[in-house]
């Protein structure tokens, strides 16, 4: 994949009501609430379950429903679900994640309130 110097639709991704990008990976929520995401992977911001170089495909974030905002770090990714829980995943060296542990995850995960 080379770059590209004129804009080009992504493909299959219409209905967006909140958009990011990190360093090098994007995020997307559609109106329906599924969260959809592409780009670096290698901290598994994408959250697909996998640490891995890229992804050149838009693919859905599993076990994301309902959520109304997106926002990419860095390295990770954050969703604010409806119902208003935080939704995080991928690079979590200085606890960034929110989930009380400086483990990555490669799958969403709960921010944890006090």
């Amino acid at each position: 994949m080379g770059n590209v110097d004129t804009p080009e639709q992504v493909k299959n991704l219409t209905d967006i009501v909140s958009i990011d990008k990190g360093h090098s990976h994007n995020i997307a929520a559609k109106n329906d609430g599924t969260v959809w995401t592409w780009g670096n992977n290698k901290k598994g911001q994408i959250g697909n379950g996998k640490a891995e170089n890229e992804s050149f495909l838009v693919s859905q974030v599993q076990g994301i429903t309902d959520a109304s905002a997106v926002s990419a770090g860095g390295e990770h990714s954050v969703v604010l679900k409806k119902d208003g829980t935080i939704w995080s995943w991928g690079s979590n060296e200085k606890g960034q994640l929110g989930d009380g542990t400086n483990d990555d995850r490669l799958t969403p995960v709960k921010v944890l309130l006090k």
